[in-house]
């Protein structure tokens, strides 16, 4: 039987909860986003 707190495990190393999971990825998307407007502003 599946418990609770199973459900909030992803089985990876880094990040173990799913919470963890978005926000890794909303930090990187928004990672990118900086990078990609610096390079436009650095480059013209």
């Amino acid at each position: 039987m599946i418990s609770a707190d199973d459900d909030k495990l992803t089985g990876l190393p880094f990040p173990k909860t799913w919470n963890g999971a978005y926000v890794f990825v909303l930090i990187n998307f928004a990672g990118w986003i900086i990078l990609l407007v610096a390079l436009r502003l650095f480059t013209q």
